[in-house]
């Protein structure tokens, strides 16, 4: 993924909190996963206006963080969340 993809929620995702937790499921695909702390974080920012270098700008703000360290993190993050289906492609 480059650094100005927008990554976009897959249709079909239904979430739930579970007390600081999120619960979220892709009906569609089968799958579901429960994200806490910044994996939920990064969640609440895919909302398929900003882009990768959005949330990594966002994310550096709120925590401690290197710039560099943070870009791989939420890349390897959107990758997880696009092989599981959860996200869309990039286009």
């Amino acid at each position: 993924m480059q650094r100005d993809t927008v990554l976009r929620r897959a249709p079909g995702v239904i979430q739930a909190p579970l007390d600081q937790a999120l619960i979220f499921m892709n009906i569609d695909a089968g799958q579901y996963l429960m994200l806490e702390d910044t994996a939920r974080d990064i969640w609440d920012m895919i909302d398929g206006e900003r882009s990768i270098d959005d949330i990594v700008a966002l994310l550096t703000q709120k925590y401690d963080v290197e710039e560099t360290v943070c870009r791989a993190e939420v890349i390897a993050f959107a990758e997880s969340l696009l092989d599981q289906k959860m996200i869309e492609p990039p286009r």
